[in-house]
C-alpha cells in the first residue's frame, strides 16, 4: 500500500564550481558545473542530506541536472538513511526524485517511492511530497 509523506527542505550550504574548478557564479553563459549541497528536512522527513549535483547551464539560463542525495534521519517515523536519485530541469526547477531500491539502512531498509516537484524562485524552504511504500 502506498502512503504519502510531506515535508519541507532548506538549503544549509551550496558550493558550486565549473568542471575546470572556477566558481560557478563567475562564469556566464553556457557551462557545466558540479555542486555539493547540504539540505535540512522538517516534517514527515526530518533530518539532513548531502547532495552531489551535475548541472548543464544553457546560454539562456535554463538547464538540466542529475544528482544523488543521501538523506539521514527519520522518514515517516522510521530512522536510517536512504539515497534519492534526482533528474530535472531549471528555471523553473522541475525535478523527479526516486528512492533508489536497496539503498535504505536501518528502519528505512526496503523503502521505495518517488517525488515530483516544481519549485519557483529562491525561498527559505521548499515543500516536498513523497509517495512511498516499504517492501
Amino acid at each position: 500500500m502506498t502512503a504519502t509523506a510531506r515535508a519541507s527542505f532548506a538549503v544549509k550550504s551550496w558550493t558550486e564550481t565549473t568542471w575546470d574548478g572556477k566558481p560557478a557564479q563567475e562564469v556566464t553563459g553556457a557551462k557545466l558545473t558540479r555542486a555539493q549541497v547540504n539540505y535540512t528536512y522538517q516534517g514527515d522527513l526530518d533530518g539532513e542530506s548531502t547532495v552531489e549535483y551535475l548541472m548543464n547551464y544553457n546560454a539562456d539560463g535554463s538547464g538540466q541536472f542529475v544528482a544523488l542525495e543521501r538523506f539521514t534521519g527519520t522518514f515517516a517515523g522510521r530512522s536510517g538513511s536512504v539515497v534519492f536519485q534526482q533528474i530535472g530541469t531549471f528555471e523553473p526547477v522541475r525535478a523527479t526524485l526516486t528512492i533508489l531500491p536497496g539503498s535504505g539502512t536501518g528502519e528505512l531498509a526496503g523503502l521505495r517511492g518517488s517525488s515530483t516537484n516544481e519549485l519557483a524562485g529562491h525561498q527559505p524552504d521548499y515543500p516536498i511530497t513523497f509517495e512511498y511504500r516499504f517492501e
